[in-house]
């Protein structure tokens, strides 16, 4: 996307305006992830990952992460929900963290490693919450309903931090949105691929603008 704030600090960054450069990215999934010209942030490009009631699909980093580093993550995602009564007849999401695992688990069209170790699903139905999730000892979860009309068809802002106590703080369009309290030691967490995936049948479901601060 245009605009991608702090782009100069940012140690890593997508806005996808290149494609899905297979190089940084694994693909994955059916159907596979494509990228949306123009319905970016601004009118630039975003990537719909676009998966089907079947499967979600998606793309990891091949770059691994160092979590002891407490690197902070943030990206936008735009749900479209098309019309109301149809909302519970489909599955829809964007889902964006640290993943549990490497990219090398990741391929194919069958079944994917378990939802991230860290990160944020914003579900798209009148029933869909905004899940945020720590998967410590035990899965702690915080869930905020995803209100319609309101929350669908709008670009938002998520942001991840990881703080030296071993929780983990979410925010929503710079809004603080809940912190974790069961410590996660994030010194075994030292090899983790960033995931993004989804489904998006019968809709356009879009994340732009991924960033990576390596260093709080």
């Amino acid at each position: 996307g245009d605009d991608v704030g702090d782009a100069c600090e940012a140690d890593f960054q997508e806005d996808w305006d290149a494609g899905i450069d297979l190089l940084t990215w694994k693909s994955w999934g059916s159907p596979s992830p494509v990228i949306q010209a123009g319905l970016g942030r601004d009118g630039s490009d975003a990537i719909d990952c676009n998966g089907d009631q079947v499967h979600h699909s998606g793309v990891t980093t091949h770059e691994a992460f160092d979590l002891s580093l407490r690197p902070t993550l943030s990206w936008w995602a735009n749900v479209h929900v098309k019309e109301e009564d149809e909302q519970e007849e489909f599955d829809q999401f964007v889902r964006v963290g640290w993943s549990s695992t490497t990219s090398d688990d990741f391929g194919g069209t069958g079944e994917q490693p378990t939802p991230p170790l860290i990160g944020v699903t914003v579900n798209g139905a009148e029933s869909g919450t905004h899940n945020y999730r720590v998967m410590a000892e035990e899965l702690e979860e915080f869930d905020v309903p995803f209100v319609y009309p309101d929350d669908s068809n709008g670009w938002h802002h998520y942001r991840v931090e990881l703080n030296e106590d071993g929780t983990v703080s979410f925010f929503r369009d710079d809004e603080p949105v809940w912190t974790s309290t069961t410590p996660l030691d994030f010194s075994q967490y030292t090899n983790q691929a960033l995931v993004v995936d989804g489904k998006s049948q019968h809709t356009t479901n879009l994340v732009d603008d991924v960033q990576v601060w390596l260093s709080p």
